[in-house]
């Protein structure tokens, strides 16, 4: 069967943080075809293509949403809801810190940004932001609302690999567990620590020797 993997970014992500494991994919599935969510998925020529879609953080929440019949799912550091009180549980963010965020993106959006990406634990060269659009910003802002807002169910029948990092600075274990663990069709893998927040940058063939095997390749 021909592979199409599709790849969604988290917030503050760039299509170019993928190409690690953009790569390491190619040397072991030399026949796959690759697509950005942002540009490529309106193009009608892979309309009917059956896809494997593949998301950071809330990338994968955005893929889980999307009106598509999915082959399989790929949380990179994923989850389905992010704000504690989105759900009965402690595990998340607190409502609190996300309304923090908020309010200091809205003086200063350029440097949550930059602090984000450090904090994420992005390479250097990434941990800059230039100014913003207005566009920007507001996709920016929208992104943060959704985090808040945000509760999906985990589509029906469709196989999903979760990679997780016990070291994840945005992303806590307890709320990995949760969204993920024991639940039906999904299977879940801890990555050694020392990527934080970015394991398709620093563990890209790490990522790809796990998705591989979980497509029995």
């Amino acid at each position: 069967m021909e592979l199409n993997f599709v790849f969604k970014t988290g917030w503050a992500g760039q299509a170019s943080d993928f190409e690690p494991l953009k790569q390491s994919l190619k040397a072991l599935l030399p026949d796959a075809r690759f697509f950005d969510w942002h540009t490529d998925v309106g193009n009608p020529v892979i309309q009917a293509q059956t896809w494997i879609g593949i998301g950071h953080s809330l990338g994968f929440a955005d893929l889980v949403s999307a009106n598509h019949s999915w082959q399989g799912l790929v949380s990179l550091q994923g989850f389905t809801h992010f704000r504690s009180a989105a759900v009965d549980s402690c595990a998340g963010t607190p409502s609190r810190l996300l309304r923090l965020m908020q309010k200091r993106f809205s003086q200063t959006p350029e440097k949550v940004v930059v602090e984000f990406l450090e904090t994420a634990g992005f390479a250097q060269d990434r941990c800059k932001c230039n100014a913003l659009t207005a566009s920007g910003q507001q996709a920016l802002s929208d992104g943060l609302q959704r985090l808040y807002d945000l509760n999906v169910a985990l589509p029906q029948d469709v196989k999903v690999l979760a990679i997780a990092s016990q070291d994840d600075a945005i992303v806590p274990a307890n709320l990995t567990q949760y969204c993920f663990s024991g639940k039906p069709d999904v299977e879940l893998y801890w990555l050694a620590n020392g990527s934080r927040h970015a394991l398709h940058q620093h563990q890209a063939q790490a990522c790809a020797a796990l998705l591989v095997k979980w497509l029995g390749r």
